[in-house]
């Protein structure tokens, strides 16, 4: 293969990457909004109680926090059902996918940790850390 050919051949690889196409960033980018409103709502009903502004009882902030994951889960079931047939070929897409999907199964590992953690000594001191991570995680 001469130079030609080389440099002709990497310029369809370097285009390959580039033109896979939005589809794939707006999949991303529909889960990420979804978790951001679900959990951001989780967060704010968790602050007016911290402010006093509201008091509910035990059993019902467990029911809303499962309920708002759920409804996380049902997000993402939508989302990739909706997306099952538009394969991502490219090399970027699958490269950005290995990412998320390893950054996914360090925070189950994390929660588990600060879980188990958290359990063993009584205090939950230690779910201030799993915030941080998460963020260092998907940044």
């Amino acid at each position: 293969m001469n130079e030609t050919q080389q440099a002709q051949a990497d310029l369809a690889f370097m285009k390959a990457l580039v033109e896979e196409g939005g589809r794939s960033r707006m999949t991303g980018g529909a889960i990420f909004l979804a978790a951001g409103l679900l959990y951001g709502l989780q967060c704010l009903v968790h602050w007016t109680q911290m402010a006093g502004i509201t008091r509910f009882s035990d059993r019902f902030m467990l029911l809303f926090v499962v309920g708002i994951t759920v409804a996380f889960v049902v997000a993402l079931a939508v989302v990739i059902w909706r997306d099952r047939k538009t394969t991502h070929r490219a090399v970027g897409t699958r490269a950005l996918n290995a990412v998320f999907m390893g950054a996914g199964l360090a925070n189950l590992v994390l929660c588990s940790v600060f879980g188990l953690v958290s359990w063993q000594t009584g205090s939950q001191t230690i779910w201030l850390l799993y915030p941080v991570t998460t963020c260092v995680l998907l940044g």
